[in-house]
C-alpha cells in the first residue's frame, strides 16, 4: 500500500537566498542523511535531479557571493582591476583582500565592508 504524505511549515528562511523550492529542500534533507536513493520521487520528480539542483542553486550563491564579485557589483571595481587582483593572488599566494590593497584598487575600509557584507550574505552556507 502506497501512503501519500504532505509536509507543512518547513523551516526554509535560511535557504531564502538560494531560492530552493520545497522539493528541492526536503530532497537535500533526504540525500544528506543518507535516506535517498535513485527511485525516490517527490511530488513526481526525481529526488536525484532536486539535489542537483539544489547544489547547484547554492554553488551560484557562493559564486556570486565572492570578494571580487562584491567589489564589482557594491564599488564599481573593473574587470580588468578584477583580473589583475587575482593574477597578483595566484602569483604571490597573497590573500585576494590584500591583494586588491597592494595594487591599490580598493582601500582596506572597503575590503572590511565587503568582507562584512560577504560574511552577512553566507550565515547559512555549509
Amino acid at each position: 500500500m502506497k501512503k501519500e504524505f504532505t509536509i507543512r511549515n518547513l523551516k526554509k528562511d535560511q535557504f531564502a537566498p538560494f531560492n530552493a523550492s520545497e522539493e528541492e529542500l526536503v530532497s537535500f534533507a533526504l540525500d544528506e542523511s543518507g535516506l535517498l536513493d535513485d527511485t525516490t520521487i517527490i511530488n513526481d520528480q526525481q529526488a536525484r535531479e532536486l539535489v542537483k539542483s539544489f547544489y547547484k542553486k547554492r554553488e551560484n550563491f557562493r559564486q556570486n557571493t565572492r570578494l571580487g564579485h562584491i567589489l564589482v557589483k557594491e564599488y564599481d571595481i573593473s574587470k580588468e582591476n578584477l583580473i589583475k587582483a587575482l593574477s597578483y593572488h595566484e602569483e604571490t599566494g597573497c590573500p585576494i583582500g590584500e591583494s586588491f590593497i597592494k595594487l591599490n584598487i580598493c582601500t582596506r575600509e572597503q575590503i572590511e565592508e565587503a568582507l562584512i557584507t560577504q560574511s552577512q550574505m553566507r550565515t547559512y552556507i555549509r
